[in-house]
């Protein structure tokens, strides 16, 4: 048996489990680990994050993308994502990332980095969000159920 959504119905699918990894103080603990979507759909990605008494975060974003070598790039310097990225969040523990009018190109694995004054106090939490974003919404009810 399969289900299909009409255009105007909103279908997500979380996967629900806290992941917290870090060192010395430092973590990022991510609220989902995966998220499926249909394109055109918005999608919140949260987290919360700690890091040591002492330094102050001077910087917050998300980013798809790592590279050895490479500093990180915030994804809302993308002009592709331009007015599609809301940030919400503070400078203390928490932070939210919206996206709206998804494309399937948004599927990607998405992780949550902060910058301190510290030296050396840059920090990227693993492993991140992973969201997956479909055209077309066809499942079997069993299988879904059976994940569970």
């Amino acid at each position: 048996m399969a289900l299909r959504t009409a255009g105007s119905v909103l279908v997500v699918f979380l996967w629900s489990a806290a992941v917290v990894l870090g060192q010395d103080g430092w973590s990022v603990t991510y609220t989902t680990q995966s998220i499926c979507a249909l394109k055109g759909s918005t999608v919140k990605l949260t987290c919360s994050y700690t890091y040591p008494r002492g330094p102050k975060v001077t910087s917050t974003f998300w980013l798809t993308k790592m590279e050895a070598g490479v500093e990180p790039r915030d994804i809302g310097q993308d002009p592709e994502n331009a007015g599609r990225l809301e940030y919400h969040g503070d400078k203390k523990n928490g932070h939210t990332l919206t996206i709206t009018d998804l494309k399937e190109s948004d599927s990607a694995t998405y992780k949550f980095r902060f910058i301190t004054d510290q030296t050396g106090g840059k920090y990227t939490g693993n492993p991140g969000v992973t969201l997956s974003v479909t055209g077309t919404v066809t499942f079997n009810i069993v299988k879904l159920l059976n994940s569970i």
